[in-house]
C-alpha cells in the first residue's frame, strides 16, 4: 500500500554510514569569544544559530548544489516523463527547507585547534567549552530536542552519499504497484517525505573548505524549535539575526565539563579570572586550563 510514509526513513541507511568507524563521541568543544563565554555561563544557555545567518556563506546552499549535480548524473538517459519528477522534487527540496530550516550550535572534535582560536581571538581572549553530548541530546531535559550529527566535507564521500540515497529512493518510486491509484494530495505528501529525506543528509555536508574545524552539530529545526519557544535577535556582520536559546529544564546547569583559554600573553591572569568567574555563576567544579600553543596577537 502506497501512503505518506512510503518513504520515510530510508535515509538512515546512508546517514549511518557517515559515522563509520567512529563512535558518538561523549564529549565536544565549543570554540567561542569571551561575551560568548560570558552569555553562555551567566544565562546558562547555549545559542543555537538559524543556518540561513552563519559565517559560512555557502551553509544553505552547498548541499542543495551537490544534489542538484547528483541527481542530474543520476537521471541521464531516464525517462522524460521521471526527469520531469525530478524538477518537480528539486523544486519541493527547496520548499520544504523554508519550513525545516536547519537550526545548529556547532562543536569541533578538538578542544584546541589553532585556526578555531585565530577564529575566535582576533581582538580578545577566545575560550573552548567542553561540553557532555549524551546529556545535551536528552530532549526532555532542554527547551527543545536536538540531534547529533557528524559534518561531512569530503566531496567525494559526499558524492557517493547522495548515490546511495538517491539510487534507494529510486528503486522505491519503481516498486509502487502499477497502476496504483495516487491522488494529487498523496503526490504532494510523498513529494514532501522524498524532500524530507533528502534534506536529513544534506543538512550533514559543508564546504571541504572548513574541514579544519572538524565540526560536529547539534541540530534542530525551524518547524520544530518554533513548537517550543520564540527566536531572540542580537547583532552581527549581517545586522540583527535570531537566534534561539537552548536551556535546561528546572535548576539544572549546562553540562560544562570544562573550559579553555586560547592561546595569549596573558594566560595565567585569565586562567585565573576564568576560574573566578565560573565559580561565582555557579559552575565552580567545572575543570579549567589554558592553551600553551605560542600564538602571535
Amino acid at each position: 500500500m502506497v501512503d505518506q510514509n512510503w518513504f520515510q526513513n530510508i535515509s538512515a541507511a546512508t546517514i549511518h554510514e557517515t559515522l563509520i568507524n567512529q563512535s558518538i563521541p561523549e564529549r565536544l568543544f565549543h570554540y567561542t569569544s569571551s561575551d560568548g563565554l560570558k552569555g553562555i555561563v551567566e544565562n546558562n544557555c547555549l545559542r543555537f544559530a538559524d543556518a540561513m545567518f552563519m559565517n559560512d556563506g555557502s551553509e544553505t546552499v552547498h548541499g542543495m548544489y551537490m544534489f542538484a549535480q547528483a541527481v542530474t548524473q543520476f537521471m541521464d538517459g531516464k525517462p522524460d516523463h521521471e526527469i520531469q519528477i525530478v524538477e518537480e522534487l528539486k523544486q519541493q527540496i527547496v520548499a520544504t527547507a523554508n519550513i525545516m530550516r536547519p537550526i545548529i550550535f556547532c562543536m569541533s572534535a578538538e578542544q584546541n585547534l589553532l585556526n578555531q582560536w585565530r577564529d575566535y581571538g582576533s581582538d580578545v581572549v577566545p575560550y573552548s567549552i567542553e561540553l557532555d553530548t549524551y546529556v545535551l541530546q536528552r530532549g526532555n531535559e532542554f527547551s527543545f530536542p536536538v540531534y547529533l550529527a557528524k559534518v561531512i566535507y569530503d566531496i567525494a564521500f559526499q558524492e557517493y552519499l547522495l548515490k546511495k540515497l538517491i539510487s534507494a529512493i529510486y528503486q522505491r518510486t519503481q516498486d509502487i504497484p502499477a497502476g496504483a491509484q495516487i491522488s494529487p494530495e498523496l503526490k504532494a505528501q510523498l513529494m514532501q517525505s522524498v524532500a524530507t529525506e533528502i534534506l536529513w543528509l544534506l543538512y550533514r555536508f559543508k564546504n571541504p573548505a572548513f574541514a579544519a574545524e572538524q565540526e560536529w552539530r547539534l541540530i534542530s529545526h525551524g518547524d520544530t524549535v518554533q513548537r517550543f519557544t520564540r527566536p531572540q535577535f542580537r547583532s552581527s556582520k549581517l545586522g540583527v539575526i535570531p537566534y534561539y536559546e537552548f536551556r535546561p529544564s528546572g535548576q539544572a546547569k549546562l553540562p560544562i565539563r570544562a573550559v579553555w583559554v586560547g592561546p595569549s600573553p596573558y594566560s595565567n591572569v585569565s586562567h585565573i579570572a576564568l576560574q573566578q568567574f565560573l565559580q561565582a555563576n555557579g559552575y565552580g567544579n567545572v575543570h579549567t586550563n589554558f592553551s600553551t600553543i605560542p600564538i602571535r596577537r
